[in-house]
């Protein structure tokens, strides 16, 4: 994987992996923030459980569980305690 910044407990801890293409330059701050991304590239995620499980790209998660459970979404931002939470 290229380009990854995680900082906490579990973050970015299932990016990735053989059978997905993805998981690039992602970003993330705090206890499980981008835990389970296997695809999704370009995402900042800062705060506990933010974009937890993401497989977009291009998202920006600020909060707890903000964009947490973001199956297929893309170029999204979320701001704030459980912002966006559920998205599709």
């Amino acid at each position: 994987m290229n380009g990854l910044v995680a900082i906490g407990h579990g973050a970015l801890e299932n990016n990735g992996g053989l059978a997905y293409n993805g998981g690039f330059y992602n970003t993330a701050i705090g206890t499980k923030a981008l835990n389970y991304n296997y695809e999704g590239s370009y995402n900042t995620a800062i705060g506990y459980h933010a974009l937890y499980s993401s497989h977009g790209d291009n998202n920006t998660a600020l909060g707890y569980n903000a964009l947490q459970g973001n199956n297929i979404g893309d170029h999204n931002i979320a701001i704030g305690s459980g912002a966006m939470n559920g998205s599709l």
